[in-house]
């Protein structure tokens, strides 16, 4: 039975061709599922899903069953439906988790996920900042479910992030679990893909079963540094948790025998003299990072921000324009950008690289306020004014 509501629509594009179940990340409205654009053009049948709510996919889906497993198993029975049988299920960071989920509970031929958590609800992870509060949690670890089933998984995660990394070091030894990194992204490590126009060809390799690890773009080595994967994901949690700067610094060399092949690591290690003041370590270790990965768009954008202090206008026009020619998603290189033409009297470039940071991130409050000031140099306005404009900015991006 296919039922569409809010929360599933159905696209058919021919009873001969597989169909694609794509679960949708958070902060998804009603009536709304993503990825949809970046994955709408693949020659294949899809059953799009959208949670209702941040609710990581615990209590079914709305239409068919409060269920997990009864409703898993009933989208699953409707996509072999929909098309020639064979059915994959797909998403990015939350939906990723979704995809595995209803994938494994529901009896899906394959699964094919970015940035999966595969543990939820560990202290400073993204399940535990955006589940709503009091939510039962049915599912909260994929593993003992990997291990009853053999469906193929392909993960990918980003090699910046160090929870997409320690997600998929947990399920390592899986036999059916093929696990990926891609470089020059942030979380959920799809972003690549989809901009060096891969992810329908992944898409479509993938369900009609001509995948090949070549169709993979960026791919990085990260994650076959096991030691290096364990120790960064503990870094982390000292510096978002314990929030001890110097107890960071200190565990952060301890780690340099394992690490310091990796860029990652550099890049972090940079960051930490930073927050301490030291910035030429912080200058050097970014440039190592760099050294050690082409893709390091973290990097280049913070030597943009520090050399841009430091007046050094050109250099840092440089390297923040490399950074978003690598990550054209990261806000704070475009942020840096608009503050330095702001700064040079440069309003027309200001205002487009302003606009452009608070279109990626519009959470961010620091943003907003640059776009203010920009308003009001720009037209001459006062704040109350400017604010209105801003967040009218900021608004048209829904």
């Amino acid at each position: 039975m296919m039922i569409e509501n809010e929360y599933v629509q159905i696209i058919s594009k021919g009873k001969h061709l597989p169909t694609l179940v794509a679960f949708s990340q958070v902060n998804t409205p009603p009536g709304k599922f993503k990825p949809y654009k970046a994955i709408i053009e693949a020659d294949v049948n899809i059953i799009f899903v959208n949670d209702h709510g941040n609710l990581w996919y615990q209590h079914g889906i709305v239409g068919y069953s409060i269920d997990p497993k009864e409703a898993a198993e009933m989208l699953i029975r409707a996509a072999r439906e929909l098309g020639n049988g064979h059915v994959t299920t797909f998403g990015t960071s939350m939906g990723a988790y979704g995809a595995l989920l209803y994938g494994l509970l529901g009896g899906a031929d394959k699964c094919l996920a970015f940035g999966v958590e595969s543990v939820l609800n560990k202290q400073g992870s993204r399940s535990q900042l955006h589940m709503p509060d009091g939510l039962k949690v049915k599912y909260r670890r994929l593993k003992p479910l990997m291990n009853q089933n053999t469906m193929k998984i392909w993960l990918l995660a980003s090699e910046s992030d160090e929870w997409d990394l320690i997600s998929q070091y947990w399920l390592r030894d899986i036999p059916n679990v093929h696990t990926y990194t891609v470089k020059g992204s942030f979380h959920p490590g799809v972003q690549p893909v989809h901009l060096e126009n891969k992810l329908v060809h992944l898409i479509e390799t993938f369900t009609k079963g001509n995948e090949t690890e070549e169709d993979i773009p960026r791919r990085g080595i990260l994650e076959e540094n096991q030691e290096a994967v364990v120790a960064l994901y503990h870094a982390d949690h000292i510096k978002k948790v314990k929030k001890d700067k110097k107890y960071h610094i200190k565990y952060l060399k301890r780690m340099f025998s394992t690490c310091k092949g990796e860029s990652l690591y550099w890049l972090r290690l940079g960051e930490a003299y930073h927050r301490l003041r030291q910035h030429d370590d912080a200058e050097e270790a970014w440039w190592k990072s760099i050294d050690l990965c082409e893709y390091q768009f973290e990097a280049y954008a913070k030597l943009g921000a520090l050399y841009k202090r430091r007046g050094k206008r050109e250099r840092a026009e440089k390297l923040l324009k490399h950074s978003i020619l690598i990550n054209p998603w990261h806000a704070h290189a475009y942020h840096s950008l608009g503050l330095m033409y702001m700064q040079a009297g440069d309003l027309d470039e200001a205002g487009h690289y302003l606009k452009c940071a608070v279109k990626i991130n519009r959470g961010n409050p620091t943003f907003r306020e640059s776009l203010i000031t920009f308003f009001m140099k720009d037209s001459d306005l006062g704040y109350a004014e400017a604010s209105f404009f801003a967040n009218r900015i900021r608004n048209s991006f829904d």
